[in-house]
């Protein structure tokens, strides 16, 4: 566990959660602008205002956060699946307000999608509001669907044939 009580009043521009590592900023008002990986972020007064990478770039992974963040505009939900899982952000205390948070959903490599995966959970409290906007890629990934619940939020992939005669 990395500690920061100290950063009062700051802006947080990188955070890399490294192999399940845990961030705590105790009840410090800290914004993040950048977080990647997978592991937990402590803190009562966070604020979330860039990319949340939960695995970072090309792998998957889960990012927890004790407490609900708060979303400030401009903040989005970088998301990939491989075929098997997907990025997921799980808040592990209170009610969390999707805001103003945009989703940039992206399949890695040649994945395909079946069922559905969750891109946003909470175990103790519920989940408002809907994403911003949402980007998918590549085209693939234009056959999904967002479906909101109480307590997650789930892409779902839809499926189909498709037969193409020349």
């Amino acid at each position: 566990v990395i500690s920061f009580p100290d950063v009062a009043g700051s802006d947080v521009r990188y955070a890399a959660l490294l192999d399940g590592s845990s961030l705590d900023f105790g009840d410090a008002e800290v914004v993040l602008y950048d977080v990647r990986g997978y592991g937990t972020v402590k803190g009562s007064a966070v604020t979330l205002a860039g990319d949340i990478h939960p695995g970072g770039e090309g792998a998957v992974g889960t990012i927890t956060f004790a407490s609900a963040p708060v979303i400030a505009e401009g903040a989005k939900l970088v998301s990939e699946f491989d075929g098997i899982s997907g990025d997921r952000l799980e808040i592990a205390g209170g009610d969390f307000s999707l805001g103003d948070l945009a989703l940039d959903f992206r399949m890695l490599g040649n994945a395909r999608g079946m069922g559905s995966t969750t891109l946003v959970s909470a175990s103790t409290g519920a989940i408002t509001g809907e994403f911003t906007s949402i980007v998918k890629s590549p085209r693939r990934a234009e056959r999904t669907t967002i479906t909101y619940g109480e307590n997650k939020t789930v892409l779902v992939f839809r499926q189909g044939t498709v037969i193409r005669i020349r």
